[in-house]
Order: C-alpha cells, then sequence, then structure tokens
C-alpha cells in the first residue's frame, strides 16, 4: 500500500507539470480592437457651386508618421464629402487643390479635433482659383539660367516696420531649361521675388552662386518692386537678371 502511494505521488506531479505546460502554450484570446464610427463631413466649393472630385484627406496634427496612409475621401456632384472610421485625435483636414486657395484663410488646411464616435459635419472649404506670378531669370550674358531657385515672399511681412522681418519665403520653385519660373495657387496680395544667395545664408540649389536679387534689379529688399497677384490673374515677365557670379574657394590640408 505504501509502494503504490510512493509511485501514485510522482505520477500526480507529472501531471500537473504537463497540465500547467498545455495552459502556458494554449493562447490567450485578446479583446477585438473596437472599429471607430466617428465621422468627418462636408462640402466643397468654388464660387458657391459645388467642386467635384476634389479629394479631401485626414492627417494627424501631431506626430505625423510621414508614412502613415492618411483616411482620403472624394467630392461627389454636389460636392459632399464623408470621411468615415475616424479613430478619436487631432487632425488637419486637407484639400487636394493646388491652383486654388481658401477664400476665407492663407492655409489650405483646417485644425480638427475628433471625439470618439462623434459624427463632425459642417466641416466646408470655400474655394476660390489661385494668382500666378512667371518670369525669367537670365546671368548678365542675357544667358537663361537652368534650376535656380527662385522665392516670392509677402511684401506685408518683408515690409513691417518696428518688428524682424520674415524672411522665409512662401513659396520655392526652380527654372527650367528655359530659366522660367512659374508660382500658382497663390493668395491674391503683393508679393516679392527673388532668386540668388542672401546675407543670411539662402543658397540656390546650383554650384555657382550668385548674390541674391529682388524683382526687377534690387539687391537691397527696400528697393525691391512688389508684384499684386490677384484672384484666379496673372502676374507675367517678372524676370530678374542675375549679376555676376559670386568668387569661390576652395581648401584642402
Amino acid at each position: 500500500m505504501r509502494s503504490s502511494a510512493r509511485s501514485a505521488v510522482p505520477a500526480f506531479i507529472t501531471i500537473l507539470c504537463f497540465a500547467a505546460t498545455l495552459f502556458a502554450q494554449a493562447p490567450t484570446k485578446q479583446a477585438a480592437a473596437k472599429t471607430s464610427t466617428a465621422s468627418v463631413s462636408g462640402r466643397v466649393t468654388i464660387k458657391d457651386k459645388p467642386a467635384v472630385g476634389v479629394v479631401v484627406g485626414l492627417r494627424r496634427a501631431e506626430g505625423m508618421n510621414p508614412w502613415e496612409q492618411g483616411l482620403r475621401a472624394t467630392t461627389d456632384a454636389d460636392g459632399s464629402y464623408r470621411l468615415t472610421n475616424v479613430p478619436a485625435g487631432t487632425y488637419m483636414v486637407v484639400t487636394a487643390a493646388p491652383a486654388y486657395v481658401l477664400s476665407n484663410s492663407d492655409y489650405s488646411v483646417q485644425p480638427l479635433t475628433v471625439n470618439e464616435d462623434e459624427n463632425v459635419e459642417g466641416v466646408n472649404f470655400s474655394l476660390l482659383r489661385g494668382g500666378v506670378i512667371t518670369g525669367k531669370v537670365t546671368d548678365a550674358d542675357g544667358k537663361p539660367v537652368i534650376q535656380m531657385q527662385v522665392d516670392v515672399f509677402r511684401a506685408d511681412l518683408l515690409d513691417r516696420p518696428g518688428a524682424p522681418r520674415q524672411m522665409y519665403p512662401v513659396n520655392s520653385n526652380s527654372t527650367d531649361d528655359r530659366g522660367i519660373y512659374r508660382f500658382y495657387g497663390l493668395q491674391a496680395g503683393s508679393y516679392k521675388v527673388a532668386t540668388g544667395q542672401s546675407e543670411r545664408g539662402s543658397f540656390s540649389n546650383r554650384p555657382v552662386r550668385y548674390t541674391q536679387v529682388f524683382y526687377p534689379a534690387a539687391i537691397d529688399v527696400d528697393h525691391a518692386e512688389a508684384v499684386e497677384v490677384s484672384e484666379g490673374g496673372e502676374a507675367a515677365n517678372i524676370d530678374i537678371t542675375l549679376g555676376q557670379s559670386l568668387s569661390t574657394y576652395t581648401a584642402s590640408g
């Protein structure tokens, strides 16, 4: 009797260990991720008429991953769109209409906070045709300068008295093989156009460096001529002639 009891104890321990092993290997059920039912909807118009086929997207306002696929929707025949299954968070609502601008803002995006299972309606966009600035960049010999960076600045920010000037351009572009540049989708207003290297270290993307020149031929921004841009209008022949290229040096050791 004692011997059978002794032999039963190891067998019982073996069964417990085997059961514990099976329990440890058994997959644990995870709670299914909840699908958000929040949505964002609105309408896109151009001159109060439906804007058909415009893509509207959502991008996270903070911690945005550049490779993250954002939510997108396309406006229908009435200019309406609807984004569904939107997770709670703070977003920027963007319209993909590069040649157009918002009628009531300098920016083509709207900030938006979406709560869980919330239906946000009336996120509307009223668009206007943007303006155009185009011209040609040539060197001192009258030859076109290819792939030269051209910058366009808001005149009111450059000329603002009693405060540090905003020297960052609102847009930058490069000349083509003819030396021609073109900016489009600009808000109506006054702009100053420049190309070349400024004293603040703004470089062109060419190996040959030129002193910065504002349209039409001003080295000093105070003497630059403002370019007026109207809604849907084009300011053409905003040509700039660069001076001699800057001397450059090489050091080795």
